[in-house]
């Protein structure tokens, strides 16, 4: 289905005219992954700005390891990849006929936006490049290789390379490309969402994590081990520690917390919805987030918006590019326990602390609104 600029999607995806667009108006086409709620906050704040005409077009319309019921896709025009032989054709229509628009990609890892940016470096099409921290993982030679000096053509052909956070840029750095094309572009929250009511010193703290119930991945077998370490080492056990998310560890996860004694201050709440999830946060003071594989998680941002304090693994972007170790959170080595045992410690023994750490994370988290997402792609988008 052909969407024209000059048409308004609902959220049922069929379109009206559109009576205040306007010629002059920059058409933007913007692939992204899924919609999700820092999605939406990004991409409602620029269909807002009359400057711009977006597009959003979502590879999957859904993934079952963030099942979200919660509707994610009103505010904004969207479209989902309609598939033959493996290519939105659709897409590669626009960016072959439509010499005006410009591309923002979120990544490069699936066949379509690998066939789109390679038209659009081939048509010397201006386009932009969007990704998360990229994985460096070695890869067998010639593949690695290919995949190399391809992905140096894309980051010279590219008016920019947007990264989440400065872990991503770094990474890009490594991979080749260019200083002069590289943006601090991270997700985004909704600040005014998550902000936190009551900022006096807890009775109890409330510890929480956010994340798939993966162990591999996040380290939740990590945060209950170094928190029964804690409470024996202290003998301070005034705490509750809520574990939302839903996956495969989760059985794993609550015989460990029987066989550690903390049954009576864990709870496991399963998946939430950003409503709740937000609720969570609000009533929480300690965020726990161990992971020992995290690009740049989300939960982090939403925490500090809430005004929590963040004990997170230095494997975790969000962690490395916006936590100040002893200022508004504590970062530790990933696979650490000793080391976050001590800083769960010293908060259990001086819970005053979470009151001013946790006041310093909301300042940090407000100096990133989204307003701010959109003036730097305002800008990109007039070099």
């Amino acid at each position: 289905m052909h969407i024209s600029p000059t048409l308004l999607a609902r959220d049922d995806q069929t379109v009206l005219p559109d009576p205040g667009y306007h010629r002059t108006r920059q058409v933007v086409h913007w692939v992204c992954d899924a919609p999700s709620p820092y999605h939406a906050c990004l991409f409602r704040a620029l269909a807002a700005d009359l400057s711009l005409d977006l597009t959003v077009h979502f590879i999957h319309t859904g993934v079952t390891s963030h099942p979200w019921q919660t509707q994610l896709t009103s505010g904004f025009r969207w479209r989902s990849y309609q598939r033959l032989a493996g290519i939105d054709w659709h897409l590669m229509k626009l960016a072959m006929t439509d010499r005006h628009s410009r591309f923002v990609v979120a990544g490069w890892y699936e066949p379509t936006t690998q066939a789109l940016l390679s038209l659009l470096l081939a048509q010397q099409q201006p386009f932009i490049i969007w990704t998360d921290t990229p994985d460096l993982r070695p890869r067998p030679f010639l593949k690695g290789t290919i995949r190399l000096l391809w992905l140096r053509l894309l980051f010279r052909g590219a008016t920019a390379v947007m990264g989440t956070g400065q872990p991503a840029l770094q990474a890009l750095t490594l991979m080749g490309c260019p200083p002069q094309k590289l943006i601090n572009f991270p997700f985004f929250v909704d600040l005014d969402a998550c902000q936190r009511l009551d900022m006096s010193e807890p009775s109890i703290v409330r510890f929480v994590s956010a994340g798939r119930l993966q162990q591999s991945l996040k380290g939740q077998h990590l945060a209950l081990t170094a928190l029964a370490q804690a409470r024996d080492r202290t003998g301070q056990n005034r705490f509750e520690y809520v574990i939302a998310g839903s996956g495969p560890d989760e059985e794993a996860l609550r015989l460990l917390t029987q066989q550690l004694g903390l049954q009576h201050q864990v709870r496991f709440v399963g998946w939430l919805e950003p409503a709740a999830m937000r609720a969570c946060y609000g009533n929480g003071h300690v965020l726990l987030h161990p992971a020992l594989v995290d690009p740049f998680p989300v939960t982090v941002l939403e925490a500090m918006a809430a005004g929590m304090v963040v004990l997170g693994s230095d494997a975790s972007g969000s962690v490395v590019d916006r936590i100040c170790h002893g200022q508004n959170g504590l970062i530790h080595r990933a696979g650490d326990v000793e080391q976050l045992t001590e800083h769960i410690a010293q908060l259990l023994e001086h819970p005053w602390q979470v009151v001013p750490m946790g006041a310093a994370a909301r300042r940090t988290a407000e100096a990133w609104p989204v307003a701010r997402g959109v003036e730097v792609l305002r800008t990109v988008l007039c070099r």
